[in-house]
């Protein structure tokens, strides 16, 4: 039996009930580098950690291309690590892109301090 009176209470409930997507703002990308990290350095060393803050997790991390010294490393998951074995101690600047699972980006640059070996 068609009840007018149902049917518009079906209306209020189902639009009392209505979702509102949240799809915040990617804020922050958090590269941590290793410290104490002296030369040589071989092949898949970890030299810093990625973490973000804000937008939608997961997060990916990628290295910006052609920026700074990134073609020296790599990343795996979280984690910053030598790609091409570092012979020499010195400062290297990496940019690291997040972004996070809706397709927000934010990119952050950090230097990683690389030690002289010592003798």
């Amino acid at each position: 039996m068609y009840n007018r009176w149902n049917c518009i209470k079906i209306q209020w409930i189902c639009k009392s009930k209505k979702k509102t997507i949240n799809n915040p703002e990617l804020t922050k990308v958090i590269i941590t580098p290793v410290e104490s990290l002296q030369a040589p350095l071989e092949v898949g060393t970890k030299v810093a950690d990625l973490s973000a803050e804000g937008g939608t997790s997961p997060y990916t991390f990628t290295l910006k291309n052609d920026t700074g010294d990134n073609a020296e490393f790599q990343i795996n998951n979280s984690e910053v690590q030598v790609k091409t074995k570092i012979e020499v101690g010195e400062n290297k600047n990496i940019t690291v892109i997040a972004t996070d699972s809706k397709g927000k980006t934010k990119e952050a640059t950090s230097e990683i301090e690389i030690a002289v070996a010592s003798v």
